[in-house]
């Protein structure tokens, strides 16, 4: 039970934050005064409070809900299929050297946290300045 416990809190919970808009806006605020690094700077450095930001309330659009809506469904419809779908011998013989990349040892999920990790990093560097 414990271990079902925090995803059944959390699951319980999250319409909160969607449906309340007193938890939209507390969450927006935190987000703006985590993302305001010079307050942070200055009550962490200089021992003195933060000023809140200026920040949007967070609002509904439909196009955020319909985004939100196909995502799901599509999950799901994907989770279905990958779950139900029977076996067949070609896909599985097309599909044995890619498995075979990743074997569920340790090291193999280190080798591709490292590749993400180098990919990302090679992609996003260069719009950095």
């Amino acid at each position: 039970m414990p271990l079902l416990s925090v995803p059944a809190v959390l699951l319980a919970g999250s319409p909160a934050v969607g449906v309340s808009p007193a938890v939209a806006a507390a969450v927006g605020r935190a987000g703006a005064l985590f993302t305001a690094t010079g307050g942070y700077r200055r009550s962490m450095l200089d021992g003195r409070a933060a000023a809140v930001p200026a920040s949007v309330p967070p609002h509904w659009q439909a196009t955020g809900i319909l985004l939100g809506l196909l995502s799901t469904a599509l999950a799901i419809a994907l989770a279905t299929l990958a779950v139900r779908r029977p076996v067949r011998t070609g896909t599985a013989a097309l599909l044995a050297p890619v498995r075979r990349l990743q074997s569920g040892h340790i090291g193999d999920y280190v080798a591709w946290l490292v590749a993400g990790t180098a990919l990302l990093t090679a992609l996003t560097v260069p719009g950095v300045r």
